[in-house]
């Protein structure tokens, strides 16, 4: 399997013509932001890995709403959808990792996901990923939850934004930034809260420059 590099992320208006796609390239290890968006704008959005040898995969497809006001911090993830429905997390959400030089463990609090005029609570969870020493990442965090159903589910975690918008019935996390520590170093810890921004498709990893 070629090593991917990067990622296309293409977006349009709802509603524009096929010649309105803005299409940018990020690479893996960087985050995606994505300038000029306009707020309350409902976007299509498409989002191919590249590979080492230039090749695109197929592409996720999600739906994002722009929030309507600018935010900060933990704040400023955007509000996202879940079936076109506008969503967010419960401000006292959290979630946190501690990492070993080969294991990491991320949990998530006991939370609760507003969608429209729907609360789903989910119950605390937590996930182990293998980590080599002395690395920086990013890992994008869902559940698979279709129905909205909440309850206690099994945390999924990559470090490959397209597996997290691999589902229609994903509901993202924000990703979480990881810094694990030097061979035989002391265990290295991070995160925090993440209310104000969640969703469906994986739509939660994706963030707007402030206007």
């Amino acid at each position: 399997m070629t090593r991917v590099v990067g990622y296309e992320v293409s977006t349009r208006l709802q509603g524009t013509e096929d010649t309105d796609w803005v299409r940018a390239r990020f690479p893996v290890e960087e985050g995606i932001t994505l300038p000029g968006l306009v707020r309350e704008g409902v976007y299509d959005v498409e989002i191919r890995s590249v590979g080492a040898n230039g090749v695109l995969s197929a592409p996720a497809t999600l739906t994002h709403t722009v929030a309507a006001a600018a935010r900060e911090g933990s704040l400023a993830l955007p509000t996202n959808v879940t079936g076109n429905i506008a969503s967010a997390w419960d401000y006292d959400t959290e979630v946190t990792f501690s990492s070993t030089d080969s294991t990491c463990t991320v949990s998530i609090t006991a939370g609760t996901l507003v969608s429209g005029s729907r609360t789903i609570s989910y119950g605390a969870s937590s996930v182990e990923v293998t980590v080599a020493p002395s690395e920086t990442f990013t890992l994008y965090l869902w559940y698979d939850d279709p129905f909205l159903a909440g309850g206690t589910l099994d945390l999924e975690a990559s470090r490959n934004i397209m597996d997290s918008v691999a589902g229609s019935g994903f509901v993202a996390l924000a990703p979480l930034e990881i810094t694990t520590p030097a061979l035989g170093g002391p265990p290295t810890s991070g995160g925090g809260p993440i209310g104000g921004g969640g969703g469906g498709g994986g739509a939660g990893n994706i963030q707007q420059d402030p206007l």
